[in-house]
């Protein structure tokens, strides 16, 4: 049964670090109960009508919540979705990260009881997302579409040819099929560009895979925005590529 609500800044840190969580997954309020109720593992959900309460802040919940949370957790850490019969579910779900600690460690039941307390701080991934660099990191995609479309024109190219054209470029052979969906699906304005695409480009590239094919299949220059916004973007996930690293050692060093 809830309580009369009053205002606590744990549990207002609390929703909006698994509301940050479900947007970097891009994640319905309902999903954890639909997973739970397809799998049919443990019990608690977490239902929808919790998570729209524990987002907003005011959650009440009992002791099932948590561990039902720490349950999914681990099934969406451990990644087979076999039990997923629900295709149009099964496909939410893949690519999907589990929620960690700031070093990578997963968080567990009790942690996110601990994290809803205060006992222990929301990790730095998900706190407020900097609505700024979304905002470059959009732009810098609709840049990236107008270049591909420069390149089509100046080539006299239809957008298939084009297409062929940029993955069979060097560079382009070394790009994951699912990063290449994305760009593809940029490329065709079905998706914006997000900072969360960028920080997995750093992770498997350590730059934005787009530019060097582009580079190799055209003279067309640059513009000095996309340059400018290209810089700006590299700056900051070399700089998020650092702390990560140095949070790493610090967690190995702690740990001898």
């Amino acid at each position: 049964m809830s309580t009369p609500y009053r205002f606590i800044q744990s549990r207002s840190d609390f929703g909006n670090a698994i509301s940050n969580w479900f947007k970097k997954n891009d994640w319905p309020q309902s999903i954890t109960e639909s997973v739970a109720k397809e799998v049919n593992e443990w019990e608690g959900g977490p239902w929808a009508s919790q998570q729209s309460t524990a987002i907003n802040g005011k959650l009440d919940p009992k002791a099932t919540y948590f561990i039902a949370s720490g349950c999914y957790n681990n099934f969406i850490h451990k990644g087979d979705f076999s039990k997923i019969k629900d295709q149009a579910l099964k496909e939410k779900l893949k690519g999907s990260k589990a929620f960690t600690h700031n070093n990578g460690r997963l968080f567990d039941g009790a942690d996110f009881f601990r994290m809803f307390t205060g006992l222990i701080e929301v990790p730095k991934k998900y706190k407020e997302i900097n609505s700024n660099l979304n905002d470059v990191a959009q732009k810098y995609g609709s840049l990236l579409r107008e270049h591909f479309l420069k390149i089509k024109r100046n080539e006299m190219m239809s957008t298939k040819d084009a297409w062929e054209s940029f993955i069979n470029q060097p560079y382009a052979q070394t790009i994951k099929k699912e990063h290449l969906n994305t760009i593809n699906d940029l490329f065709r304005e079905d998706i914006d560009l997000k900072l969360e695409n960028l920080e997995v480009f750093r992770e498997y590239y350590g730059k934005c895979p787009v530019l060097p094919p582009f580079l190799s299949m055209s003279k067309v220059k640059l513009s000095k925005q996309l340059n400018d916004l290209n810089i700006q973007l590299e700056k900051y996930v070399a700089e998020t590529s650092k702390q990560d690293t140095n949070l790493k050692l610090k967690s190995k060093s702690t740990k001898k």
